[in-house]
């Protein structure tokens, strides 16, 4: 997908509240990532984004996102650290359905498709505290992925409030820098607070 194709697809999701009824609002919180291989372990970064809620039916939503993430990961081989730092624009695209508990409260259950462009990143190589080599992260990885989202949520009568638990798995496969023939894929396991600008009482 080219950049232009990506800005194209931007315009048109976070257009449609012009024509239909639909609430936005502002999402952030911890990003834990880390890749798939043997010995790379999971850091704690920070995303933050816009979302827009899309009413279809009481119980069904669409709900676009896009965020900027940011991501590392850490392995350790021969004595050596290696901390690759990624930092992404990402467009997420759920549906959401809306389960009623009681109410005003709304139990949600949230899947779709995702894509993500690496827009910066450093690569380094520590020995004691030492920097002994670094590089830009997406010279050494493809800077664009696409994956599955999938996650659990709570949103109050008005959905003003949205408090959720996400996952993340990238279906692109990226290898190893520091290992050869070792490919691995990006996961995130996101916690997260979403508060809307506009709403409505539509439930």
């Amino acid at each position: 997908m080219t950049k232009r194709k990506m800005r194209n697809i931007l315009v048109f999701l976070f257009s449609i509240p012009l024509v239909l009824c639909a609430q936005s609002g502002v999402v952030g919180g911890l990003n834990i990532s880390k890749k798939t291989f043997k010995e790379a372990k999971s850091q704690t970064g920070l995303y933050m984004g816009l979302f827009q809620d899309i009413r279809l039916t009481s119980e069904f939503y669409i709900q676009p996102r896009l965020l900027f993430s940011l991501g590392s990961t850490k392995s350790t081989k021969n004595n050596l650290e290696t901390i690759t730092k990624h930092n992404y624009l990402e467009l997420h695209l759920y549906a959401s359905f809306r389960l009623p508990l009681n109410d005003k409260d709304h139990f949600i259950l949230n899947i779709g498709p995702s894509v993500a462009q690496g827009i910066s990143g450093k690569n380094k190589t520590y020995s004691n505290w030492n920097v002994i080599h670094s590089r830009r992260t997406f010279d050494e990885i493809p800077s664009f992925d696409y994956g599955i989202s999938g996650g659990l949520g709570y949103a109050n009568k008005n959905n003003a409030t949205y408090f959720f638990l996400d996952y993340i798995y990238g279906l692109k496969e990226v290898r190893d820098t520091s290992r050869q023939n070792s490919k691995g894929h990006s996961i995130s396991f996101r916690v997260g607070l979403a508060i809307s600008l506009r709403f409505f009482d539509w439930m």
